[in-house]
């Protein structure tokens, strides 16, 4: 106690020093105490000020009458009255919607001031959310009162981002995956999250598997997952149980019968979602129209064709999920769920058309795809006029369009502000629309102003509408416009300050890029376009250039099949330029658009005519870290005293090229190398030299290059520093005998006959490093000796190999773990040495009909040499020691797993 004081006493001596360091003086009362207005606090109130609960406040009235003092405790909890051990339990119901309703006005609306018809519906409906909570009612009402369009109120609907965001931001949720609009697609629950939400929903929660282990189905179940479990295993009776079921969820449950479901629907009626996702169901019973409380069903990627009609009496669905199904045709009863806010109908490719009455879905927020039908009877474009759809649209068969009626006189998507995506689809092999149709309903469909990605495809007009221009659309972010093979001239984008990304695909009549496609109003020239590409353009020949520099922010540029475009204009911010199917022309007006000092990736593939690169055309690089040249049939050569410069290179790749007859440059510069691949350049007789000694060299292949002379035994010690390699040489060409002990780190060695008969074989290596020697000639013994001292060797193929046996050198190779013999012929057996090699795991021999008969188990001469060898693979016949009886080989997967052989 003494410590105590002390404590306490120096806290006060340092209160008082700090109180005399400001100089504060202890301050005068204001007045007598008892002159001050006594207030007091209490919970009475005035018998007006309640509304609704008029049987509840008799009692609570007739409670308070009686003689002595009475306590009323308010509470929500049941737990605070057992503890207070109350005489009298009381507990109120909620509210009715009309009472609730008066409740929120109340706060929501001014006194005497004009009530929106809109605003009340909409007022309405969150009414509705608040379940007859009075203080929600009234806190939402309080946070509209100021608040008078209709935005505001409909944005109090989707607050539900906000809350998430909040969570996701606190880490309730992780690993969140977001689309281009940065809304979240998917995320995961935190461990200690999940484990608390399954604490807390206690017996509520239950989860059943296909052992019918975890946990039991009671009545006092409200969320059921059924997983992997077969329903013959009394799944119904398990289900009945619990006739309160909110939540079922049947995931990878094959197959479901009719009659389950439909005495599942007739059982439990109080259902709330309803998921059968993955699922292999093809119908869905009449008795779905049972569940009359459900709000979200999901039949995603079933095999569901039809939905019944009785779907129409789910007034209360606001989910519904159909992506990926087989569906043919939408119930006509679709335009009676009122509450419908979610439309799923993505990828179903062989739905026809929408069915009439869509315009009735008022609440509907969401709809993917709007199917245009051929049929008068199908759903008109002008029905969604009347919806504010949010997020994407994609409206497909634009072909079938007929403009008739009011869809003639008014725009159709002009009033969708939250319209983020659209996209419109004519049916690409169909001529039956005329250029007309075409144009009029492309002018029908001009979207709000705040769309962010526009994507037309196969359009058969041959001009695009007014409103597709940067005058309008102002907001869009990515453009997409492929294959409107009529169209002559470009729209003007230029001028659209928000777009980054633009791609124009299949304008075959497009001959000039004109001045107006950078834009016709204050702005101009793609202030924050990012990536460009035009691609199978075929009349393409000017780009025509502004006087001031346009594409200040492009970084990647795209051009492909446009072999009569001459040039293209100067970036200087460009990084990466791809060019396809091009003429040489135009790639020799690159060095004319000066130097490009941030150009860090460059492809150039199948370009015409192209029979070498002028000097000092790579120098323009001077950040190149990747090149990239392919396909070029005809190109001889590359200058060789650029390729020596470019010291920022970080890979080269060089493949398809049969003419390409050197690459004999010094790459000793080339410090900041990484992966060198050449591939497929039979004319090819040098390559770099010196290449053996860059450092920062990671990745090195070279195959069917056969005419290479070049190489070295440094070339071959130098590949023990490489962490991954793939290389190919002609014995023929260059006796590599004895070089092989370099390869210290070398995993694979394929030693195969001929050039031309080379194929992938049965115990193709997937991984690892790999060394792939011709032996046109005899050789094969001279070329495995040495191999003993190759200690990281585990995998050998032999493929097309001339001669009579194996070598017995082949059993010095102790590290051995594969051997593969392929068409061999002529291999008559093989040799003991193999005895010793302790460490073989496989073996396969096909296409040797010697060694496959020698090789029979038991009978066979050679059979005692591998009986120790865990898995022997004859042709296609398994012959593993350890399984007595033959069969076909069904352990592929066992072998590519364990081996990473590829046996198929």
């Amino acid at each position: 106690m003494a410590h105590k004081i002390k404590d306490l006493r120096e806290k006060m001596d340092s209160f008082s020093k700090e109180v005399s360091q400001f100089k504060l003086e202890p301050g005068a009362s204001q007045g007598p105490l008892e002159n001050m207005d006594e207030r007091e606090t209490h919970s009475f109130v005035e018998s007006a000020d309640v509304i609704g609960r008029e049987e509840e406040r008799k009692r609570i009235v007739a409670v308070s009458c009686l003689r002595g003092s009475k306590v009323v405790i308010t509470t929500r909890s049941l737990k605070v009255s057992s503890v207070m051990k109350s005489s009298e339990n009381l507990q109120l119901r909620p509210l009715p919607d009309d009472i609730c309703w008066d409740l929120f006005q109340s706060r929501a609306f001014e006194a005497g001031a004009t009530q929106s018809e809109r605003l009340v519906a909409i007022g309405k409906e969150i009414v509705k959310k608040c379940v007859g909570i009075p203080l929600a009612a009234q806190a939402l009402g309080s946070l509209l009162l100021f608040k008078r369009e209709e935005v505001d109120w409909r944005e109090n609907e989707r607050d539900g981002h906000t809350v998430f965001n909040d969570l996701l931001w606190r880490s309730f949720f992780l690993e969140a995956k977001k689309d281009e609009d940065g809304q979240v697609r998917k995320c995961k629950l935190h461990d200690l999250m999940h484990d608390l939400a399954r604490w807390v929903a206690g017996k509520h929660l239950c989860t059943v598997t296909k052992d019918i282990s975890g946990d039991t189905v009671n009545k006092k179940t409200y969320h059921l997952l059924i997983d992997e479990w077969s329903f013959k295993l009394g799944m119904l009776e398990e289900t009945k149980k619990a006739k309160s079921l909110r939540t079922l969820l049947i995931l990878r449950c094959n197959p479901i019968e009719k009659s389950f479901l439909s005495r599942i629907f007739v059982m439990l009626r109080c259902l709330r979602v309803l998921d059968l996702s993955s699922s292999q169901i093809k119908v869905i019973p009449d008795s779905v129209g049972c569940l009359i409380h459900l709000r979200y069903l999901d039949l995603s990627s079933s095999l569901i064709e039809l939905l019944p009609e009785s779907i129409g009496y789910l007034l209360n669905l606001q989910v519904l999920k159909l992506p990926n199904t087989k569906i043919k045709k939408l119930p006509e009863s679709l335009r009676k769920l009122q509450s419908l806010r979610h439309l799923d109908i993505r990828r179903c490719i062989l739905l026809t058309d929408m069915p009439v009455g869509v315009a009735r879905l008022t609440h509907l927020q969401t709809l993917t795809d709007f199917v245009v039908g051929k049929k008068k009877t199908s759903c008109g474009l002008g029905e969604l006029k009347e919806l504010d759809l949010s997020g994407e649209l994609f409206i497909r068969h634009l072909e079938n369009f007929k403009p008739e009626g009011t869809e003639v006189e008014h725009t159709i998507l002009s009033n969708k502000e939250y319209l983020v995506s659209l996209r419109l689809t004519w049916h690409h092999h169909t001529n039956s629309t005329s250029n007309n149709d075409s144009e009029r309903a492309l002018d029908l469909l001009r979207p709000h102003k705040n769309l962010k990605r526009l994507q037309l495809h196969s359009y058969n007009g041959l001009k695009f509408p007014p409103w597709l221009s940067d005058s309008l659309l102002t907001s869009l972010v990515e453009v997409k416009l492929t294959y409107c093979t009529k169209c002559e001239h470009l729209p003007s984008f230029g001028g659209i300050a928000s777009l980054k990304d633009l791609q124009i695909i299949g304008m075959h009549e497009v001959r000039q890029i004109s001045v107006e496609f950078y834009g016709t109003g204050l702005v101009k020239g793609f202030p924050s376009l990012e990536k460009l590409a035009f691609f199978d353009m075929p009349k393409l020949e000017e780009w025509s250039v502004l006087e001031v520099m346009p594409f200040s922010q492009l970084m990647m540029l795209t051009i492909g099949k446009c072999p009569a475009l001459r040039s293209i204009p100067w970036v200087q911010s460009l990084q990466k330029l791809d060019l396809s199917h091009c003429s040489s022309s135009l790639l020799a007006s690159l060095p004319n658009t000066s130097n490009l000092p941030v150009l860090s990736s460059l492809l150039m593939d199948n370009i015409q005519g192209l029979t070498f690169l002028p000097d000092g055309f790579l120098l323009c690089f001077s950040s190149l870290r990747k090149l990239i040249v392919s396909s070029c049939m005809q190109l001889e050569h590359l200058p060789l005293i650029d390729m020596q410069q470019l010291v920022t290179l970080q890979s080269l790749e060089i493949f398809d090229c049969p003419q390409l007859n050197s690459l004999a440059f010094n790459a000793v510069q080339l410090t900041c190398l990484r992966n060198l691949n050449i591939r497929n350049c039979r004319s090819l007789e040098s390559l770099p030299q010196n290449w053996t000694g860059i450092t920062s060299l990671q990745s090195i292949s070279i195959a069917d290059c056969r005419n290479v002379t070049s190489w070295t035994e440094m070339d071959i010690e130098g590949l023990s520093s490489v962490s991954d390699f793939s290389l190919e040489i002609c014995n023929n060409k260059r006796n590599v005998s004895g070089w092989l002990r370099h390869l210290t780190n070398l995993q694979t060695l394929t030693i195969h006959g001929a050039h031309d008969n080379r194929h992938p074989q049965p115990g193709k290596l997937i991984t690892g490093n790999s060394f792939t020697i011709c032996c046109c000639g005899d050789g094969l013994g001279s070329l495995l000796q040495g191999l003993s001292s190759a200690s990281s060797l585990e995998h050998l193929k032999l493929e097309y190999i001339s001669g009579i046996a194996l070598p017995d050198s082949i059993g010095e190779i102790q590290s051995l773990q594969y051997l593969s013999i392929h068409n061999c012929a002529e291999f008559a057996s093989l040799p003991n040495s193999l005895r010793g090699l302790t460490r073989l795991e496989g073996l396969w021999i096909q296409g040797c009909p010697l060694l496959e008969r020698r090789c029979q188990r038991n009978i066979g001469e050679d059979w005692s040499i591998i009986s120790h060898v865990r898995i022997v693979e004859i042709g296609y016949r398994n012959l593993t020691p350890d399984e007595p009886e033959r069969r076909e080989s069904r352990s592929c997967d066992l072998v590519c797993n364990c081996c990473q052989f590829r046996t198929r």
